[in-house]
Parts: structure tokens; sequence; C-alpha cells
């Protein structure tokens, strides 16, 4: 992996978090990578923002089946990840 590409990734748990502090209104800081994301107060309605604002940041489309699976900040980097290969 080259080092523009470390960076790159390395960017995206951090992106991620700041999409959900973006949501939710809270620090990005206060988002563990494991914890479900309901435990933060997201829901159904905020989980729709959600979608749209990554969307918006990473320049990427995620199907509404999907939204489901986006339930941790490790579970969004990963689907981000994926889609990226």
């Amino acid at each position: 992996m080259t080092a523009e590409l470390t960076v790159v990734v390395d960017l995206v748990p951090t992106l991620v978090r700041r999409a959900l502090s973006d949501v939710l209104v809270l620090p990005p800081t206060v988002f563990d990578d494991a914890t479900p994301l309901a435990d933060y107060g997201l829901d159904s309605i905020s989980a729709i923002d959600l979608t749209v604002r990554l969307e918006e940041v990473f320049d990427l489309r995620i199907p509404h089946r999907d939204i489901g699976r986006l339930v941790t900040v490790d579970r969004i980097v990963a689907y981000i990840h994926k889609l990226d290969d």
C-alpha cells in the first residue's frame, strides 16, 4: 500500500465520525468503533440523513437495502472500503 493510499484509508473513520457528528449533533470523538449507532440516538430517520451525508462525503451511492447494515462505525468503514475495491 502506498503512503498516499494509506493516508486516504486512515481518513475514512475520521470522515465517518464527522458525518455522524453532523447528523446526531454529538462530538466526533464520542463514537466508539463497535458501539451500535442506535446507542447514540440513530433512528430510521437519522439513518437516512446519515446515508445522504456519507454519499456526499465519499461521492458514492448507498442502496436503501444496505442502510440496515450500517450499524457501527466499523461496519460503515468496512462497507465504504468494500465499495472502493
